[in-house]
């Protein structure tokens, strides 16, 4: 049922957002670098491979965005900051339960982690998770704890 409009649109969305310190990504990855060293780079990028690539292509894209785990390590932190900017870099995708080996429904705020650089909003509402509301612009002191205090 995918139709060249939802193309369309799908290839205007950026892949990832900047806004003041926060770096807002998809997924809890470093492989968005694979894409490009800006911003404007990997969304051109993204926009070529959804509009003009091959099913391969496309799945290379999806590999990238359905990564996870990876921002645990510094370097991968760094890189990401780095490259596109920000202090904190908040994703989702990972669902925080898994990262914790909790029921869903025992999550009720954001994860941070990473020396406070990297949140997770993952709130497994899929699963049964009761969800949650974080303003972004608060940053680190909008509930989510150290991973360390769960």
């Amino acid at each position: 049922a995918l139709t060249p409009d939802h193309v369309e649109w799908m290839t205007q969305l950026p892949p990832l957002a900047r806004d003041g310190r926060l770096l807002v990504v998809h997924a809890d990855t470093s492989a968005y670098l694979e894409l490009g060293s800006s911003l404007e780079e990997v969304g051109s990028a993204t926009a070529a491979m959804l509009s003009h690539g091959s099913a391969a292509t496309v799945d290379e894209l999806l590999a990238i965005v359905s990564d996870r785990m990876r921002l645990a390590e510094p370097d991968a932190v760094d890189a990401l900051l780095g490259a596109f900017g920000g202090e904190l870099v908040v994703h989702g995708h990972t669902p925080i339960a898994s990262v914790l080996g909790v029921d869903p429904r025992e999550v009720r705020e954001p994860l941070l982690y990473a020396d406070g650089r990297v949140m997770n909003v993952d709130h497994c509402l899929f699963a049964g998770g009761p969800g949650f509301v974080t303003r972004l612009d608060s940053g680190p002191g909008s509930g989510a704890r150290p991973a360390a205090e769960h």
